[in-house]
């Protein structure tokens, strides 16, 4: 169990958190294309609602909502961010990842053996088989018995198996992460969109604001959790 405490950590989860390739992915780059390219089809499906809104309802009532002195504008700042969404996305995902690579390879190197001198794994792993059969003749009459070895060392591994399930959680909330960073990236022309035609549809601020809560965290979660690996490292 400590052999694969360590391994997890310098196999699997440093180098999760040294990924970088949200916006460069090709798989990235294809999806968003197709959503953008939607989009974009949307943008002129808005623009004709707008003028048909505007000869049926005039300007006032029902029709204030297609005044396009009020939508075109933002309509159209909205289309030109659309085509660059991912590069939006990306350059905000750079300045999280400058932070959090910066705490992963300031651990990178001695991540599995701080945390074994952390949780004391070392000591636990220390065993030798003479001394505990000479503590037991020794002091057996003093109340150390192979009960009670044998319950310290099943408490140790249950102590073990508590860090083990800790760093796989650690690990599945990287991997979401990055898994997260991807959908969102490629429903950013989406979301851009719903923020844009908010006057004509009505609620659309709805998605564009879950989209961008959903976008921030996603993006701030990895230089939190590194940070505090590296503080709970650098402290052991």
């Amino acid at each position: 169990v400590g052999l694969l405490i360590v391994y997890l950590i310098q196999v699997i989860i440093v180098p999760v958190m040294q990924y970088n390739g949200f916006a460069t992915s090709a798989v990235i780059g294809a999806g968003w294309a197709i959503v953008r390219d939607t989009v974009n089809i949307g943008f002129v499906i808005i623009l004709m609602i707008i003028a048909f809104g505007t000869i049926i309802f005039g300007t006032e009532g029902i029709g204030s909502r297609f005044q396009w002195q009020k939508t075109v504008p933002r309509l159209l700042v909205m289309a030109i961010v659309i085509n660059f969404s991912r590069s939006i996305c990306g350059l905000m995902i750079d300045f999280g990842q400058v932070v959090m690579i910066t705490f992963v390879n300031a651990i990178k190197d001695v991540a599995g053996g701080n945390f074994i001198e952390l949780f004391g794994l070392s000591a636990i792993m220390d065993l030798n088989a003479d001394q505990i059969a000479e503590a037991v003749n020794e002091q057996g009459a003093a109340g150390l018995t192979m009960f009670w070895l044998l319950a310290a060392a099943l408490t140790s591994l249950i102590m073990m198996l508590i860090v083990l399930m800790t760093l796989i959680g650690f690990m599945c909330i990287l991997v979401y992460r990055i898994v997260i960073l991807w959908v969102l990236v490629v429903l950013s022309p989406i979301a851009f969109f719903f923020g844009g035609a908010q006057s004509v549809i009505g609620e659309s601020q709805k998605p564009y604001a879950e989209w961008w809560k959903n976008f921030t965290s996603a993006v701030v979660i990895g230089p939190v959790m590194a940070f505090f690996l590296w503080l709970s490292l650098s402290v052991a």
